[in-house]
């Protein structure tokens, strides 16, 4: 059932808040936050003779990672037969799984566990519609949005795949039947497991206008925040609060801090961001870390985290030399006001052996230990980022520079102290909130022009380097 361009009169367009209760959307030209590299194909994973726990898609063994430590306290997210049992797999990520379209209900959002989710707006719903339902939807519908993901769904039961529904008292009684057109699912298999998504913006192949639509120019904020896009995750929050928490940089035995470690394997299977001119689009592929500092959070400042930001794949209109247009090792650190200005640290993924700076002090952000970021379709890559401590303490310390309006080199350490707390250079003090996996799609002709990426993620670390 479609939609017709009358029977959303009287409805307005809006994002819920809730879009960053789970992450900030940067849908900002990728210049202004980073940029990466390009290149295709896949990744194969292995160390002194070691493989890495195998996930699905095509291997090539032109990217080696290290191996995974086997006994580190870590989130661990590797999807296999295992996750026949969602509630179970979901569980040993975080905790229970919630899913739905516009999440904003803190006490699913904010507490451990895995999330599923859409934003998006509609015209057939009350502006402040949030909470939305999910169904399995159409086997027709799920096949052609799988395909685009590729990721295989040979496991994939009804139970085990997602799109928003228009089933819920907030929106209109002829929205009551209409779904998508985005999509995630999980396939539960040893070989080609994963977790695949599908995020589209603009009108469907049929030319006709989606259920859940790209916010307008005027974004979620009425004077341009997030204009014209639309976002899905999967995230994974932890119980970042409690003696268990993961403490990425846990102090080795020596008493010094080790690296922390971002490893996950994702795809791309397809990417469009239409023809012709006089539009700008762009379709990207992320991952996001929030890390906390406990005892700051006991206190007054605040905020107490800081959010990694690892743009994966990206395309984007008119842009073919992305070594030019946004250097691979040029970072950022912002600040997001609709998330009470968390501070951002965010950039693509250079190629291996390479670190990220700060463009404007000059200091390193992360770097990067596997592939690079992907400008076209690709499958199994293993993107392997690491964060020293003191590559932490180098955002924590801009961070307060901006706020006191200082050079970071002339911060002191009792300023640090008073930002971040007297624990501030305390790798224990530093626990994970939670990481995410998502697309993001800003289309500015969303109207007319239909977008949409499509990939993966097989599997997912987020801990200590050893």
């Amino acid at each position: 059932m479609k939609a017709t361009a009358n029977e959303g009169k009287g409805k307005r367009k809006s994002l819920s808040p809730g879009w960053v209760a789970l992450s900030v959307m940067s849908l900002a030209i990728l210049a202004a936050c980073g940029g990466g590299g390009g290149g295709t194909g896949g990744g194969g994973s292995t160390s002194g003779g070691t493989s890495e726990q195998p996930s699905g898609g095509t291997t090539d063994t032109s990217v080696t990672v290290d191996a995974l430590p086997s006994a580190t306290h870590a989130l661990r997210v590797q999807v296999d037969s295992n996750w026949s049992d969602l509630q179970a797999a979901a569980l040993a990520a975080g905790g229970t799984p919630v899913m739905g379209w516009n999440l904003r209900d803190t006490s699913k959002t904010m507490v451990p566990g895995m999330k599923v989710a859409f934003f998006g707006v509609s015209d057939l719903c009350d502006t402040d519609a949030a909470n939305g339902p999910v169904v399995s939807g159409e086997d027709s519908q799920f096949s052609r949005a799988q395909a685009l993901t590729g990721v295989a769904a040979t496991a994939t039961r009804t139970d085990l795949r997602w799109t928003p529904s228009g089933a819920t008292t907030a929106c209109a009684p002829s929205a009551q039947s209409l779904t998508g057109p985005n999509w995630i699912f999980v396939n539960p298999a040893d070989s080609g497991g994963g977790i695949g998504m599908l995020t589209q913006v603009g009108p469907d192949l049929n030319g006709q206008p989606p259920f859940l639509q790209a916010t307008s120019s005027s974004g979620i904020d009425g004077n341009g925040y997030n204009a014209n896009g639309l976002a899905n995750f999967v995230a994974f929050r932890q119980a970042w609060n409690t003696t268990s928490a993961i403490r990425p940089w846990a102090a080795s035995s020596d008493g010094t801090a080790v690296d922390a470690r971002v490893l996950t394997r994702q795809s791309m299977g397809s990417a469009d961001v239409g023809t012709g001119s006089g539009a700008t689009v762009q379709v990207k592929q992320q991952v996001m870390v929030s890390l906390i500092n406990t005892e700051c959070q006991k206190g007054t400042q605040r905020p107490c985290q800081i959010q990694y930001l690892f743009n994966t794949a990206a395309v984007r209109t008119g842009v073919t030399d992305w070594a030019t247009y946004s250097p691979a090792t040029n970072g950022k650190v912002w600040f997001d006001a609709a998330q009470a200005g968390l501070p951002i640290v965010a950039g693509l993924v250079p190629a291996k052996g390479k670190t990220v700076v700060d463009t404007d002090s000059g200091l390193a952000l992360y770097s990067s230990a596997g592939a690079e970021s992907q400008h076209a379709t690709f499958s199994n890559q293993p993107f392997d980022m690491r964060v020293s401590f003191a590559q932490l303490l180098n955002a924590a310390r801009i961070i307060a520079a901006r706020q006191l309006g200082i050079a970071p080199a002339q911060v002191t350490e009792e300023q640090m102290a008073v930002r971040w707390s007297s624990q501030w250079n305390q790798p224990s003090s530093w626990t994970l909130v939670s990481s995410t996996f998502g697309h993001e799609i800003y289309n500015d002709a969303a109207g007319t022009r239909h977008s949409h990426i499509g990939g993966g993620l097989a599997s997912l670390y987020v801990g200590p380097v050893r």
